[in-house]
């Protein structure tokens, strides 16, 4: 193809030697035009490319700024850590060397940390603590100072577990800093407590409140305070009706002031709630007696005719005789010679009160028996003897 278009522009340019064929021309011109292009196109993207190299290194110059602004502020930080936790771990060392006696005697010891390869021997003569200067020593040291520095090092170790005081190395920042956050707040906590005072208000039981109160009553007793006495016995009940010694006490003592009516509501109450007990019965039915209520106090004592108790039957044959009821004067004096038949005024009261009631057979039976024990007084043994006699015997 290349020699036929040689052959071609030879046979033109012999037609039209002068060159004034327009083909001719415009293959000679339009080199020259596209030249004028690329230069154009080359201009503009040298610009282009010195644009985007002036944008891409101020980005760059940008970007190291930042970097180094950071990398000042990170230093900056870390300093300022270090200067405060060193200020920290002073003020720590001083604090605890004011509360200890057993820091102020160690003043003069030497304490020894180690730091990379290298032993630093802090040695403290009539120093504080924060003030303690570092003598790096020779690695070339013999074994003998060798020996006396790890001595001193386990008399530091002992000093500082006996007061809680944490030494780590020098290079280890990060563990110093966390050990002195945590023993300032331990002592920061510790000296809140000891300023603070504190008062709780503990609950206590009633159960509690009732003992409380039952031996104040007693000492009151003691101490003669009646009014006292009776006071808290009342609080006791307010607090516990269902308390007998309380209202026992509380009964006695109005029945020595003469209180009857209120003695007697108290011990009635008393009986209905614990209907089984003696003592309210024994008590009520004395106080009816002071106030000349035999029948009445025998009513109460009835409740309990055939009780295996000495005191309660006899103030029961008693208050019979008075009444002058024979039957429960029998009882009672039966219930006596079952619980003591050694006893021979028991066996005297059940003859006596069998002869009232013209019981004559068994009254000399038990007059008998009451011989018999030799218990009795003069006077009684003579009685008995005349009354037998006057029945035929």
């Amino acid at each position: 193809m290349s020699v036929i278009n040689q052959m071609l522009k030879e046979l033109e340019e012999r037609n039209d030697p002068q060159g004034n064929n327009p083909n001719v021309a415009a293959s000679q011109k339009q080199p020259v035009g596209l030249s004028k292009v690329q230069i154009a196109l080359i201009i503009l993207l040298i610009v282009l490319i010195n644009i985007g190299g002036i944008y891409a290194w101020s980005l760059y110059s940008e970007n190291q700024d930042l970097k180094q602004s950071v990398y000042n502020s990170s230093q900056i930080i870390a300093d300022h850590e270090k200067l405060s936790s060193q200020e920290k771990q002073n003020t720590i060392i001083e604090s605890v060397k004011t509360e200890s006696p057993l820091i102020q005697e160690q003043e003069k010891r030497s304490v020894i940390t180690h730091t990379d390869n290298k032993t630093v021997d802090h040695v403290v003569e009539n120093q504080p603590l924060n003030k303690v200067k570092s003598i790096t020593t020779q690695q070339g040291e013999n074994a003998h100072q060798v020996h006396a520095v790890g001595n001193q090092t386990q008399q530091v170790k002992a000093v500082v577990k006996q007061e809680k005081i944490v030494i780590t190395p020098l290079n280890d920042n990060i563990n110093a800093q966390e050990d002195q956050k945590t023993l300032l707040n331990e002592m920061s906590v510790s000296k809140e407590k000891q300023a603070s005072l504190s008062i709780s208000r503990s609950h206590l039981s009633a159960e509690r409140v009732v003992q409380n109160k039952l031996q104040k009553a007693e000492r009151a007793i003691t101490d003669n305070e009646v009014t006292k006495a009776e006071k808290l016995f009342e609080e006791v009940l307010l607090i516990q009706p269902e308390h007998k010694d309380a209202r026992k006490q509380l009964s006695a003592l109005w029945f020595g002031r003469k209180l009857y009516r209120p003695a007697l509501n108290l011990l009635s109450q008393g009986m209905d709630i614990y209907p089984d007990d003696i003592d309210f019965r024994l008590m009520k039915a004395r106080i009816l007696l002071n106030q000349n209520n035999n029948k009445e106090a025998l009513y109460v004592l009835n409740g309990f005719a055939t009780a295996q108790h000495v005191e309660y039957q006899v103030l029961l044959a008693n208050t019979a005789q008075l009444v002058g009821n024979s039957d429960s004067s029998i009882l009672a004096y039966r219930q006596l010679v079952n619980l003591e038949p050694h006893q021979g005024k028991w066996w005297m009261g059940l003859a006596v009160a069998l002869d009232r009631d013209s019981q004559f057979e068994k009254a000399k039976t038990a007059y008998k028996m009451a011989l018999s024990t030799q218990s009795l007084s003069s006077n009684s043994a003579q009685f008995i003897r005349q009354r037998m006699s006057e029945l035929g015997e």
